[in-house]
């Protein structure tokens, strides 16, 4: 150790130089805490200060001068615990930049098997289109039954049935639908039975819709023949009122509509020369020897067979009958339909439903693509498929 001002040799301790009388204190402690290498080194430091020391201490060797010294020592040292590097803070990601956390695979697994599967929507089906029918011919007897040479030409319903008794009621349900009255369950004996205009038939919805109909009523004195209002019905000759059923509507009488297209089978066979003038619905009503009925002819006896195969045959050699054409042949009174077209399979039975006369009536009106008329509207109605129409299978 030296003086730091004379650059004398100074004794470990020693404060005051005695060349030059200078104060030489030991320099400062720092005012910052040491590393841990630094602290080391000081421990060591004042491990080899504390062996000077003890050597200072030891008595003095014979000869030297007796002196006390006071010695100042460095403040002990505070350890200083290893610094924990903080790491720097991490900015947070945005929104945009979290990413989104990939599912394990046993939540993917649970998320498939409990996920609801979206229905698949069904589709509606569609209504069958009916056949491509022009012209319907129906030929309404009043009993009987039709005979096999008829039925090997066409297909032939034998539970066809009628909806309630009475001629007249039935044929007023063929061709409007209708709740038959007790008057006219009856046959109408006094001509007061007549439908009120609101009350349509499928001959009012054809003419609505720019399609004709006919009514061939053999032997009928005139045009739409019946009593006056109230007055009794009596036979007039072979032909009665009420195998007639269109003139039991206001709709049709009270105006030009029955007068024009009511008319009697001497017409039919006019009408059936040419496709444009076979109206589109033709109603063919036999006289009273004609009919098939049980009541005696008024003219002696008759022949139903021989109307009912001549007339067929006069309607399939008509180019209307060719181009698109429909025979149905039915007693009023129900017991079975006889179906001759192109649409059915000749010499065929079909036996798959419950049809009747309201049933009739619907196929038609689907044929024209009318709206259903009274019951024959009703959900158990059945109108005629293709298991009726099975030609094409």
């Amino acid at each position: 150790m030296t003086c730091a001002e004379c650059q004398a040799p100074l004794d470990s301790g020693q404060r005051y130089c005695l060349e030059c009388g200078a104060r030489n204190d030991p320099p400062p402690p720092r005012s910052w805490l040491p590393s841990p290498r630094a602290a080391a080194v000081v421990i060591l430091g004042v491990l080899a200060f504390g062996v000077a020391l003890g050597s200072a201490l030891a008595p003095p060797t014979e000869g030297a001068a007796a002196e006390t010294v006071v010695l100042a020592l460095p403040p002990a040292a505070t350890p200083v615990a290893t610094p924990v590097a903080t790491p720097a803070p991490t900015a947070e990601p945005t929104p945009e930049e979290t990413p989104e956390p990939e599912p394990s695979a046993t939540a993917t697994a649970t998320a498939t098997a409990t996920r609801t599967p979206k229905p698949t929507p069904t589709a509606t089906p569609t209504p069958e289109a009916p056949p491509a029918v022009k012209h319907v011919f129906l030929i309404l007897q009043s009993g009987g039954s039709i005979d096999d040479g008829l039925r090997k030409q066409g297909e032939m319903i034998p539970s066809y049935a009628a909806v309630t008794q009475g001629e007249l009621a039935n044929e007023i349900a063929l061709v409007s639908g209708q709740d038959p009255t007790p008057a006219v369950t009856a046959n109408c004996p006094q001509y007061d039975c007549v439908y009120p205009p609101e009350v349509k038939t499928v001959a009012d919805q054809l003419a609505a819709a720019g399609k004709t109909w006919r009514a061939y009523v053999e032997d009928q004195p005139a045009a739409c023949s019946h009593p006056a209002p109230g007055a009794s019905d009596a036979p007039a000759g072979d032909y009665v009122t009420w195998r007639n059923p269109f003139v039991y509507f206001h709709s049709l009488t009270g105006g030009d509509a029955c007068a024009n297209f009511d008319v009697g089978l001497d017409q039919l066979g006019f009408d059936l020369t040419a496709a444009d003038t076979t109206a589109s619905l033709s109603l063919i009503v036999a006289n009273r020897c004609h009919d098939g009925s049980d009541t005696p002819c008024p003219a002696g006896s008759g022949d139903a067979k021989a109307f009912l195969e001549t007339t067929v045959a006069q309607i399939l050699r008509s180019p209307a009958y060719k181009e698109g054409g429909l025979i149905a042949v039915t007693p009023a009174q129900g017991g079975g339909l006889l179906l001759i077209s192109q649409q059915v399979k000749p010499g065929s039975s079909a036996d798959t439903g419950a049809y009747n006369h309201y049933s009739l009536l619907r196929s038609i009106e689907d044929l024209f693509g009318l709206d259903p008329l009274g019951h024959a509207a009703d959900p158990s109605v059945l109108a005629f498929d293709k298991a009726v129409y099975n030609a094409g299978g």
